[in-house]
């Protein structure tokens, strides 16, 4: 809690929500497809829905998608401009 009392977001939370919200990103913007997420109240290990479309039809078919995001996930380490290293890790179970 803050010290007005309010509850505060953990690292792991806001990871997790730019996760999905790339994947959103993803599903919508790349594929055309549908993207549903569950709420959070609700999440019992599946974070969203996919739906597939084809020619811009929806088809009826989904995928129920859990998404991880994070350090201790799958990672790849890639050397940026500036000799940094950056650490790019999504995991998608379907």
């Amino acid at each position: 809690m803050s010290g007005f009392g309010f509850p505060k977001q953990t690292q792991s939370q806001q990871v997790g929500r730019s996760g999905e919200a790339y994947i959103e990103h993803f599903v919508v913007s790349e594929l055309g497809w549908v993207y549903r997420s569950v709420h959070r109240e609700s999440d019992f290990g599946i974070d969203g829905f996919v739906e597939v479309v084809t020619n811009g039809c929806v088809t009826g078919r989904e995928l129920a998608v859990q998404i991880k995001c994070g350090d201790s996930y799958v990672s790849k380490t890639t050397d940026g401009e500036s000799g940094t290293k950056e650490v790019t890790s999504i995991l998608i179970t379907i």
